[in-house]
């Protein structure tokens, strides 16, 4: 099966939704990367470092320190030296960030909820199950044009 126009017409009119900006929510790289700290911390006892931060999120430590530069500019984020061992700091969320991140969850589910009542029962549990069975196949594509790259 061939990608078709409507494959990339769907795409396309998702893109120019903007939801992002239209619920006026925080950028979605931010808002991913606020999540992965908190998914790190509570798995390593409330330590996250920017090691752990580009690990989870597959991006170099760079780009990782970068993105939480702008975080700690907005007052979503604060490092501070980590317990353990003071040559390293942990990323931690501020009281700010967590209000942020709180709000934003809140407009995306009134939203959502609203969308989901345009739907016939069932149809919700069918959207779910297709987008998990569509994910998972893009990602084990992936994987193996990954590994066919390496050789």
């Amino acid at each position: 099966m061939l990608v078709d126009d409507r494959m990339l017409d769907s795409f396309h009119k998702f893109k120019q939704l903007n939801v992002i900006g239209a619920l006026k929510l925080m950028p979605q790289g931010e808002m991913a990367i606020l999540h992965a700290i908190m998914r790190i911390s509570a798995k390593q006892n409330g330590r996250c470092s920017v090691s752990d931060l580009a690990k989870e999120l597959r991006v170099t430590p760079p780009g990782v320190s970068r993105a939480c530069r702008n975080l700690r500019e907005k007052g979503y984020l604060d490092s501070v030296p980590d317990e353990n061992d003071r040559r390293n700091t942990c990323l931690v969320i501020t009281s700010s960030g967590r209000r942020a991140i709180e709000m934003d969850i809140g407009r995306i589910n009134e939203f959502m909820c609203r969308v989901f009542t345009h739907l016939e029962p069932g149809e919700l549990e069918e959207f779910y199950r297709l987008f998990d069975k569509l994910f998972e196949s893009i990602r084990q594509e992936l994987e193996l044009a990954s590994e066919r790259e390496k050789g």
